[in-house]
């Protein structure tokens, strides 16, 4: 899995828009109602998730949901292309603004330029069976990955972080609990000494299985959190 995390960023966001295409969207939730707020990004597009779900390809016009209370939302632009960096903005609803936009940093090499292979890289991290709980080895493994980050030639390092699961059980409930993972795992790396404004907590659900098949062999390996990096 290692390997899948150094290949190329481009190569990455390619992933995230096939595999999270197929989820769709989620319906109108009984009880409320919803406003729509325009996200754009420039000078390039980028992929756009609310509250850790991605929702399409900038420009797009994204449903907020929102009842009698206040509600915070989490907005996130995931860049295309390497050296890009990753953007959140964070607004209540039903206070919304009528347009979000993300000034994308320039890409350090033409569009239309094969992108150069992206050296940084941090090992996964496994979880046990329909659990978000952080082993004891984990939390220590999380540790050093927080001191690589802090790090003076890493300090300006950005974290997506993107929690899997594996085939079994409903759309819904894997991508709460991919969402529980990857926060559990930001919520490790913070209080570990690393800049929440670094980190974006995001769920693939089920949608890309880090190994293909069935059984337990198969599954422990799709039971995880990934972590894309990029350096502005």
């Amino acid at each position: 899995m290692i390997c899948r995390q150094c290949s190329t960023a481009a190569g990455l966001w390619l992933l995230v828009l096939l595999g999270m295409l197929l989820g769709g969207c989620a319906e109108h939730p009984e009880g409320t109602t919803y406003d729509t707020v325009r996200v754009i990004t420039k000078p390039t597009p980028a992929y756009i998730y609310l509250n850790g779900k991605y929702v399409g390809e900038s420009p797009i016009d994204i449903d907020v949901w929102f009842g009698n209370k206040m509600r915070r939302n989490k907005v996130s632009a995931i860049p295309f292309y390497p050296r890009q960096s990753v953007q959140t903005v964070l607004f209540d609803a039903p206070v919304l603004p009528d347009r979000i936009t993300f000034y994308m940093n320039q890409p350090k090499f033409a569009i239309d330029e094969k992108p150069k292979e992206e050296p940084l890289k941090l090992a996964s991290i496994m979880f046990p069976l329909a659990s978000a709980e952080l082993t004891e080895s984990v939390q220590k493994m999380l540790v050093d990955h927080a001191d690589w980050l802090k790090a003076a030639k890493h300090r300006t390092v950005q974290v997506l972080i993107e929690g899997h699961c594996d085939e079994r059980g409903s759309a819904i409930l894997n991508y709460q609990l991919g969402l529980a993972r990857a926060e559990a795992v930001m919520q490790a790396l913070v209080a570990a000494g690393v800049s929440p404004e670094r980190l974006v907590a995001v769920s693939r659900g089920k949608d890309d299985p880090a190994v293909q098949g069935r059984g337990e062999k198969v599954w422990q390996h799709n039971r995880r959190v990934d972590f894309i990096l990029t350096k502005p």
